[in-house]
């Protein structure tokens, strides 16, 4: 379970619990339940103030998230009474971009960690197979060049040839040769770089 409410300054919530801190009742009402949990009834009569008003200020802790049921009882009259209690978590109050930021970590990681899965994959399975295969056809023509013709020496060659600039073509180049360490330190960077341009444009654009 969460242990944090992360609210941007555009949420509706932001405007409730700024007008719950300027209120009265609602800080006497969590100063009251910050040491035990108590019913709106108990609440009215400790703090000697009409139950509506009471019933009225704990739906609005209620919804800000700052306090919570945490269980209730039934009356003589056959009424569920709910309990409440000061909520534990945390109410982290920040501009929408700063939020937004917390996610590009994760997200700019598991790309880098994808494209490293692919790097490793093409090397394990592809450079292999082709070295193999310009070993076999170059071990066949040498056999076959005793005794063939010219032009089949000649064709012969040439398979050889495009099998063995097969493999240069895909053999290991300076990223493929990178750590995977070095992957993500690259996919960070450009990651942030496209963050932050996306955030320069996004600005500066016209609302």
């Amino acid at each position: 379970m969460s242990t944090e409410i992360n609210i941007d300054l555009n949420d509706p919530r932001s405007v409730e619990i700024a007008e719950i801190l300027g209120n009265k009742t609602c800080k006497n009402i969590l100063n009251l339940i910050a040491n035990k949990e108590m019913t709106e009834s108990d609440i009215a009569q400790e703090l000697k103030i009409p139950l509506n008003t009471v019933d009225y200020n704990v739906k609005k802790l209620v919804k800000a998230g700052l306090i919570e049921s945490s269980s209730h009882f039934w009356s003589v009259r056959g009424k569920k009474m709910p309990s409440y209690k000061v909520s534990e978590k945390k109410i982290v109050i920040s501009p929408r971009s700063l939020m937004n930021k917390v996610f590009i970590l994760p997200v700019v990681t598991s790309l880098a960690l994808v494209v490293d899965g692919f790097r490793r994959f093409f090397l394990t399975n592809n450079v292999p197979q082709l070295a193999t295969k310009a070993a076999t056809v170059s071990s066949e023509s040498s056999l076959a060049f005793v005794a063939a013709p010219v032009s089949d020496v000649v064709t012969s060659c040439g398979a050889t040839t495009n099998v063995c600039g097969a493999v240069v073509q895909n053999s290991p180049s300076f990223f493929s040769n990178l750590a995977g360490w070095e992957w993500l330190l690259i996919c960070l960077w450009v990651g942030a770089l496209g963050y932050l341009a996306f955030n320069l444009i996004s600005e500066r654009r016209p609302k």
